[in-house]
Parts: C-alpha cells; structure tokens; sequence
C-alpha cells in the first residue's frame, strides 16, 4: 500500500523541482561547497576534535626583578605532543648542584610559567620528540658564559631547546630567555597572527597598513596564561603520562641518578 504513494509523491517532487528550473540537489556546476550533508555528518563535525593537529609549546619566566639575582635571566622549556601516537614529552633543562637536570613538570611549575603554544603537525613533533629521547640519554652538561653565550656556544635552557626546536623545523632566535620568549611572540603569539591576518585583509580591501605593537603579554607576561593558539587546551595542564615525568640528573653527559 505505501510504495505506490510513495512513487507518487516522488513524481511529484520530480515535476515540481523541474518546472522551477532548478532540481535542489543538482547545481549547475559541481560544487563540494554546495552539496549536502547528510544529517549525522552536520550535527557531529562541529564538535570532533582534529586529531591530525599537533602542538608545541614554550614556557617562560621572566628574569628576577630581586636585586641579588643577578644570574637569574629567567627560564624557558618546551612540551611537545603528538596526538597521532600520544607520545609527548617535556624539555626543562638547568643546573642544580653540580648536576645537569631534566626537570620533572608538574602543575605547580607550569603554573609559574607563561606558554605560547605552536600549532605544527605531526612530522615536526616527532622529530622534536626524538631529540628529546636522545638527550634522555646523554644530555650535554650546563653552562652559561656570556662571552660563549654571545657566540652560540653555551649549553643552557635556551640553547638545547632551540637545537630541539629546530629539529622540528621551528627557527626561534633569541641569546637569553627574554630575547627567545620576544621573537616566540612576534612570529606565533595569537595576538600577532591575528594582526597579521587583520593586514592581509585591509590590503585586499585596498586599506592601509597599521604598524604592529605588541601588548603587554610581549614585554610582561602574566605566569599561567597563554598567549599562543592552543586549539587542544594542552598548555596549562601538566601532563603526568610525559616520557620524562621524574627528574633526571647527569654529570659528563651520562645520567647519575
């Protein structure tokens, strides 16, 4: 009883759609914008998250403002994840009494920092992550002369996860702290990507430039916020399943303890 009046309307539909013109799902030309969805796939894409997406941050601290802290210029260390395989890891990398340290990071040292989160993809973090696993295994001892500082030769936070963020094809300048967090900023920080795509846009509509100033996250970034593009919340959260979640010190580049 249903299949002749279903054969019926179909006729129907069929003639109503061609004396208009236009069948409402045959377009003029083959459009991937234009075709529908079915109703599964609209109401479930919004709210899949992109996997393929792959992150890596860098964590700051600004230079003491105590007097008697001369030797303090801050601190940087870097995270990476790569969410194809779940593996990631922390580099936080400094001196303590005599020893050269991989920190462990937990939500206490995260919360001292500022972060600025990368978005890459998963070749990049995976080379990240194998320079990390090999300095896992043999990590250079620390040290911080100005005079080597000045001509790249120092071992230190900045210098080891600049080598590692290169492996990744991540250039980040910078001789101290401040400088690497200050040119971060200016290639990846949200603020200044939002600038940027602000001026391509004026161009098009034939307006002019503005010159960029950065905000005050530039020169004093508040500790616990981040100033990057994290589209996964990784950032301000420690991650306690890290390859590297307890502290490892070496001495001669071979781990004691």
């Amino acid at each position: 009883m249903h299949r002749p009046i279903q054969f019926i309307l179909t006729c129907f539909l069929c003639a109503v759609s061609s004396v208009s013109g236009k069948a409402n799902y045959a377009p003029e030309r083959f459009d991937l914008e234009h075709l529908p969805l079915p109703l599964s796939a609209r109401w479930s894409f919004p709210f899949q998250p992109d996997w393929r997406r792959t992150d890596v941050t860098i964590y700051y601290r600004p230079p003491s403002e105590r007097p008697l802290d001369v030797w303090d210029w801050g601190h940087i260390f870097i995270y990476v994840r790569d969410d194809q395989t779940g593996q990631a890891a922390y580099f936080d990398y400094y001196p303590e009494n005599g020893y050269s340290v991989l920190g462990q990071v937990d939500q206490a040292r995260i919360d001292a920092h500022a972060s600025l989160t990368i978005e890459t993809d998963a070749e990049q973090e995976q080379s990240i992550l194998a320079g990390i696993r090999e300095m896992q295994q043999r990590l250079p001892d620390w040290k911080l002369k100005v005079v080597m500082a000045l001509f790249g030769r120092s071992s230190t936070c900045v210098s080891r996860s600049q080598e590692l963020l290169k492996r990744g094809r991540i250039i980040v300048k910078g001789t101290g702290p401040r400088g690497v967090w200050e040119n971060v900023w200016r290639q990846y920080s949200d603020e200044f990507l939002t600038w940027k795509q602000n001026q391509i846009s004026a161009a098009k509509s034939g307006k002019r430039a503005e010159k960029y100033r950065p905000g005050s996250g530039f020169a004093e970034p508040e500790p616990g916020r981040e100033y990057g593009r994290d589209p996964q919340h990784q950032s301000r959260r420690a991650n306690p399943q890290a390859l590297n979640n307890l502290p490892m010190f070496f001495k001669d580049g071979q781990r004691v303890k």
